[in-house]
This record gives structure tokens, C-alpha cells and sequence, in this order.
């Protein structure tokens, strides 16, 4: 994404306050403080926790994913009762809804249906039911991240280039 690698540009991640149908929130409060945390931090140097979790790492324990992420801002929390929003990908490259849990700084995220995973998505629709947040009330954004080797990714890739033209970001689950 172009706002990491801009010097002095933050973001303001508002998957959880968005309208379905209009790409302008009607929230503009709580969108104008997320980004007046990111002008603190950035353009004044303020020691404030602006960003959400970031994706950092991925690895595969068995049938499972261990997503690592940065900036925790206190702690990983589920809005909610549970963690929703992620689904994973074996090795045919098709995504199913997956159960995930917080385990420390990272989040495991397991299906039956996927025996070894290679992929994890977050957030990955239009509209997400995504309840990742941090104790001090941030969220990621929305990643896809992939294991496995070049020609794996190169494999998987394509299948995600045919499963995306119906711009249903997750229409296979």
C-alpha cells in the first residue's frame, strides 16, 4: 500500500464504521479521530497508538495458521463474543470461513475443512464482519497473505484471478 510507504501518511482502517451501500461513512466523528491519532503520531511526533494490528508474519502449525502481527496497541481483543472475518485456503486455493482465536500476540486460525493451510484472508468482502480490534480500540486492515513456495503463490495467484471476476472478494465461501 502506497501509505507505508510514503513518509509522514498515516490511515485510518474504518471497516467497522462504513455503510454497506455508500462509500462515504455517515460516521465522520469517529473516522475524524482515527485520523487526527495518525496526524498526532506522525506529523507531531505525539506518543499515541494510531494504527491497528499489522500483519507481520504467517506460519503453518499442522492444520493451522499463526498470524503475528505489529503495533498491538495494548493487546489483541475479538469485538464480540468471537473472532470473525478470517478465512483460509488449502492447497486447491479455495477459501472457507475459518475459526479463529487469540492466542498471546497472535491469532490461530483453523477448519476442518482445510487440512494444511497456505492462505489467510481478513475482511475480505465488501461489507466484513470483521472483529479484530486492540484494547485501545483499533483494527487491521484487511490482508490476504500466502505460504509456500514461488510456484505455489504463482499456482494460487491465478486461481484467485478466476475466483475474482465476479468482484465478490469472498464469494467461494
Amino acid at each position: 500500500m502506497t501509505t507505508r510507504n510514503t513518509p509522514k501518511v498515516g490511515e485510518a482502517v474504518i471497516i467497522d464504521i462504513g455503510e454497506a451501500s455508500d462509500i462515504h461513512p455517515k460516521n465522520k466523528e469517529d473516522v475524524g479521530k482515527r485520523l487526527a491519532l495518525a496526524a498526532e503520531a506522525i506529523g507531531y511526533g505525539m506518543n499515541v497508538v494510531y494504527s491497528g494490528p499489522a500483519f507481520d508474519s504467517m506460519s503453518v502449525e499442522g492444520n493451522a495458521a499463526r498470524l503475528k502481527f505489529k503495533h498491538l496497541g495494548g493487546g489483541l481483543l475479538a469485538k464480540g463474543d468471537q473472532l470473525k472475518g478470517f478465512a483460509v485456503a488449502g492447497e486447491d486455493g479455495k477459501f472457507v470461513w475459518g475459526d479463529a482465536k487469540i492466542d498471546g500476540d497472535t491469532i490461530v486460525v483453523t477448519s476442518e475443512q482445510v487440512a494444511k493451510p497456505i492462505a489467510v484472508r481478513y475482511g475480505w468482502r465488501i461489507t466484513p464482519n470483521a472483529t479484530c480490534t486492540t484494547r485501545k480500540g483499533s483494527r487491521p486492515r484487511r490482508f490476504e497473505r500466502m505460504t509456500g513456495s514461488r510456484e505455489s503463490r504463482r499456482r494460487n495467484n491465478l486461481i484467485r484471478q478466476y475466483q475474482g471476476r465476479d468482484r465478490q472478494y469472498l464469494t467461494a465461501v
